[in-house]
């Protein structure tokens, strides 16, 4: 089979929408997947907690209500409706995250939608204080690499792409993209998110996509504002941006983010960049303990 030599990507940066009843936000993604597939995207990236808005239609529920509420009533609807949306579209559909009951507990999880149907899995395997406070959300232990036609691609959700060593066993494993669904309240966690993003992709010649919500929920607790300018980052080297920003979208407005991506050159500064680090690399130096997280392939 001829190697893909670029893909297109789409980065939907949503705005929170308080009152927004299930109906109408299933119309609204499809109106985003519409938008996505007119203008020949391959992949579709959502946020972090991208339907939790739709608890704004309740009564207000205490923090730790509310997200078993939302794992309850709405993750399998939303999850059902982008599974048809994937295969109407021939799009991928990278799901964002939403909470999920599991044997562990709940779970920050991004589910992954093919166009032929099938499913993959990523928890969020670092969780943030406020997720462990008032949520009570549990940490995932396995990493997920997936191939599809097109490229191999892995997912860490927002607090996730601020440690390096995830993003390290991707790329290694054969990752050319990271796809990070992120939702932060104010324009510090936006940075934290972003600039970490940016390392990422420098230290690992690899590519990095984000897509972040924007807006309030005063009647949401724990979800009151998110910030967000979402963006495609790559390493700094010819050929590429010379400051690793591919695409951005302006700071918090609702908006669809489409760029292409050439994976002919990212392989291409992997073997004669100006700097190598993924050979560089000297392993041995910083072996402090034994490997433990499990790597997951879907094909």
């Amino acid at each position: 089979m001829e190697a893909i030599d670029r893909v297109r990507i789409a980065c939907a940066q949503l705005e929170v929408s308080e009152g927004e009843c299930l109906e109408a936000f299933q119309e609204r993604l499809g109106k985003t997947c519409r938008a996505a597939s007119a203008q020949a995207a391959d992949f579709l990236l959502l946020p972090e907690y991208f339907s939790l808005h739709l608890l704004s239609t309740r009564a207000t529920l205490s923090p730790s209500e509310g997200i078993q509420t939302a794992a309850r009533e709405n993750t399998d609807q939303i999850n059902a409706c982008l599974a048809r949306l994937a295969e109407t579209y021939q799009l991928c559909i990278i799901g964002g995250s939403q909470p999920i009951c599991t044997d562990l507990g709940l779970m920050n999880v991004c589910q992954v939608f093919m166009p032929t149907g099938l499913r993959a899995s990523q928890a969020k395997l670092h969780i943030t204080p406020s997720e462990v406070t008032e949520w009570s959300i549990q940490g995932g232990d396995t990493l997920a690499l997936i191939k599809t036609s097109k490229l191999s691609f892995g997912v860490q959700i927002c607090y996730d792409i601020e440690f390096p060593e995830a993003t390290k066993l991707l790329t290694q494993a054969g990752a050319d993209l990271i796809f990070v669904p992120y939702c932060t309240e104010d324009i510090y966690g936006h940075h934290r998110v972003t600039i970490c993003a940016r390392a990422r992709a420098i230290e690992n010649q690899v590519y990095i996509a984000t897509a972040g919500l924007v807006g309030e929920l005063p009647r949401v607790p724990n979800m009151e504002a998110q910030y967000a300018r979402s963006g495609v980052y790559s390493p700094i080297d010819i050929g590429l941006p010379e400051d690793g920003i591919v695409a951005q979208v302006a700071y918090s407005e609702d908006q669809l983010l489409i760029t292409e991506l050439q994976l002919s050159l990212l392989r291409k500064i992997r073997e004669e960049g100006c700097v190598r680090p993924l050979d560089a690399q000297r392993n041995h130096l910083f072996a402090l303990q034994k490997q433990s997280i499990k790597l997951r392939h879907y094909e």
